[in-house]
C-alpha cells in the first residue's frame, strides 16, 4: 500500500509525505488469513498505525495505553466504572450504592451475587483512597 498525503504543523508550509507501508498475510487456525501492516519505521507486524507526521506503530510513536496514565490512586475507581458497566449501570460509582443495582437479564443469580459484592468492595476501597487524598489536600 502506498501512503500519500500532507501534513502542516502549526504555522508552517504543508509537507508532502509518499511512501509505501507494507502489508503480510498470516494464516488463521480455522482458515482464511489475517492481513497485518508493516511499520515504516520500525518493520514491527503490527494491526494499526498511528498517525502524526507519519504513520508509525505505538511504539514507534512512544504512545501507551490510557491505563498505563492513570494514577494507582486512580485504579479502583476505573475498576469500579468497569464493573458497573458490566452489570448494566451507567451510572458512576458515587452516584448510588451499588445495592441499588438490578441485576441484568440473563445473568446467574450467583454470578450478579459475586460481581455486587465484588463491585461493593472495590468502591470501598475507592472511597477510602479519596478520602485519604482528600485528608492530603488538607
Amino acid at each position: 500500500m502506498r501512503l500519500r498525503y500532507q501534513s502542516r504543523s502549526q504555522g508552517s508550509e504543508p509537507v508532502q509525505y509518499d511512501y509505501p507501508v507494507s502489508i503480510t498475510w498470516t494464516p488463521c487456525h480455522l482458515g482464511g488469513e489475517r492481513p497485518w501492516f508493516r511499520c515504516p519505521q520500525c518493520d514491527s507486524r503490527v494491526l494499526n498505525l498511528y498517525g502524526g507526521a507519519m504513520f508509525a506503530c505505538r511504539h514507534c510513536m512512544r504512545l501507551n495505553y490510557r491505563s498505563q496514565q492513570a494514577s494507582k490512586r486512580d485504579r479502583a475507581t476505573d475498576r469500579s466504572w468497569a464493573l458497573r458497566y458490566s452489570l448494566g449501570c451507567d451510572s458512576g460509582p458515587f452516584d448510588y450504592p451499588a445495592e441499588y443495582i438490578r441485576r441484568p437479564k440473563g445473568m446467574h443469580r450467583k454470578t450478579f451475587a459475586r460481581r455486587l459484592e465484588q463491585l461493593s468492595r472495590i468502591e470501598e476501597k475507592a472511597v477510602a483512597e479519596i478520602d485519604a487524598l482528600l485528608e492530603v489536600l488538607r
